[in-house]
């Protein structure tokens, strides 16, 4: 089997996605690294990360793009909801917004950058 462009996009997807569930469901205060942002900010900047690596791997138009982000946006309320059941973690509507809003701006980022960049 020949790895293609499109294979490497979605394997860099998915580890990021398999990074940010880890981080965001082991109990609070058991990671080894710390990362000197804010709570909100580390949402918004994880979920953006997200939104843009998800439109580039997709090869999203708009509607596809939007559909990403309101995933994306769902999954991020639904680890809120999870952090309710992990010790030293809560469910913060900011976490939530900041979430949808970061998995938003990247997508259309990177839709931007997409349509740009042919």
């Amino acid at each position: 089997m020949q790895i293609t462009s499109s294979h490497i996009r979605w394997l860099v997807t998915g580890l990021v996605l398999l990074a940010v569930l880890i981080v965001s469901l082991v109990p609070g205060g058991t990671l080894p690294i710390s990362i000197d942002m804010e709570p909100h900010m580390r949402h918004f900047v994880a979920f953006s990360l997200l939104g843009f690596l998800f439109v580039l791997a997709l090869k999203a138009d708009w509607q596809w793009t939007l559909v990403a982000a309101l995933g994306l946006g769902l999954l991020g309320f639904l680890i809120e909801v999870a952090q309710l059941f992990i010790p030293d973690r809560s469910f913060l509507w900011i976490d939530v917004a900041a979430g949808f809003v970061g998995a938003l701006g990247g997508a259309v980022f990177g839709v931007f950058l997409r349509w740009f960049v042919r």
